[in-house]
């Protein structure tokens, strides 16, 4: 199975560190005219899921579905240091904080703007085999990616 998706993977994205931009909307918001709190994770999650298609090479989706391969979040935690409104541009910036024989941990960070930091955050999945709802270990063509990519944003840093 594992060199059926390295066969699979798309190429790696050169970026590093990776960020998925997206603009706020209207819909976002609640009463108090600010994003609604509960839309952060969904902020978050979805730059993980772009960060997977980017550097991973594959979705979770078609990861589950093609490879019978799920990675459920099991942590997921959120500090909040700005509103972000209507019209604004957001950055969210993925960075790999470690990776377990089953499990990755990433870091989030959210930019309005150039400067303005909006929320940082702590995620974690777990790989697991859905059928037997049991860990598995990262998939090697995964971990690979993984390790190039922390030395890349490593690299990056240090610039």
């Amino acid at each position: 199975m594992e060199s059926n998706l390295a066969q699979r993977l798309k190429p790696m994205s050169e970026a590093a560190p990776f960020s998925d931009r997206r603009g706020i909307r209207f819909g976002e918001t609640d009463a108090a005219r600010i994003v609604y709190s509960v839309r952060f994770f969904d902020y978050a999650i979805d730059a993980i899921d772009a960060w997977y298609e980017s550097v991973a090479g594959i979705s979770l989706y078609d990861l589950n579905m093609e490879f019978d391969i799920s990675c459920p979040f099991v942590h997921a935690e959120l500090d909040f240091q700005s509103p972000l409104r209507p019209g604004d541009d957001l950055a969210t910036q993925v960075l790999v904080d470690g990776m377990g024989r089953s499990t990755l941990h990433f870091a989030v960070r959210g930019h309005a703007g150039r400067q303005r930091e909006v929320f940082t955050g702590r995620f974690s999945l777990s790989f697991i085999a859905p059928s037997r709802m049991k860990s598995i270990p990262v998939p090697e063509p995964i971990a690979q990616r993984v390790s190039l990519y922390q030395q890349r944003c490593a690299e990056a840093a240090a610039a």
